[in-house]
């Protein structure tokens, strides 16, 4: 890439990092973020020194809840939870469950993939997701059928979503680093304050067991 360019991308960056953080502010949320000294995460793993990120730490709502946006500003990959992307979400811990799961809009190609579907049972929810594992499924709350028609009312306003879960993950934020995850993300960074807040709140209604909303 032409220095120039990686330069303006830098810039872009650092901007979108700025309109991060002052909605963390704002919304009186702690926050990590790559450009802020006094607010860096210690210690950072070498795996990450070259990543932009910031990471609101939503303990407030949920003990161990947080929203992440990552770039890893490498072009590299590590594993399967795809640290070569860009990409913002909600991740928490999951406990009682042991199997790596991708909940996506389902598309004709996913006849061709290794991995399993799984089926809900439900006419509309099989026509329009594919829940794929490598591990046979034990029950849990983030697979109910009520669980699963709010994330398709999700997106209806934001395609894009899709639901994980990967067991021993690597996670640049020190808390959830090899632990069993759950996350719902979207492929890109949201920087409308309206969407982030659209987002968290009905993530959290997806991830939790109670809703949030945001003081207005």
């Amino acid at each position: 890439m032409d220095l120039s360019v990686k330069k303006v991308k830098s810039m872009e960056q650092e901007e979108m990092v700025k309109k991060l953080e002052q909605f963390a502010s704002r919304n009186r949320i702690p926050f990590y973020s790559c450009f802020n000294k006094q607010r860096k995460l210690p210690n950072l793993a070498r795996r990450y020194i070259a990543a932009r990120y910031v990471i609101y730490d939503l303990n407030q709502i949920q003990e161990g809840l947080y929203f992440l946006f990552y770039d890893s500003s490498t072009g590299g990959a590590h594993g399967r939870s795809g640290w070569g992307d860009t990409f913002c979400g909600l991740y928490s811990e999951i406990e009682g469950f042991n199997a790596n799961v991708i909940i996506k809009e389902r598309l004709w190609l996913d006849g061709l993939s290794f991995k399993k579907r799984h089926f809900s049972g439900k006419h509309d929810i099989d026509k329009r997701l594919s829940i794929l594992s490598d591990s046979k499924l034990s029950k849990h709350d983030f697979l109910s059928v009520k669980k699963l028609r709010h994330f398709m009312d999700m997106k209806t306003s934001m395609p894009a979503l899709r639901v994980e879960t990967e067991v021993e993950a690597w996670n640049i934020i020190p808390e959830l680093d090899q632990k069993t995850l759950l996350s719902i993300r979207v492929s890109h960074w949201l920087i409308d304050s309206s969407k982030i807040k659209w987002f968290i709140e009905n993530a959290c209604k997806y991830l939790l067991d109670e809703s949030f909303k945001f003081p207005k």
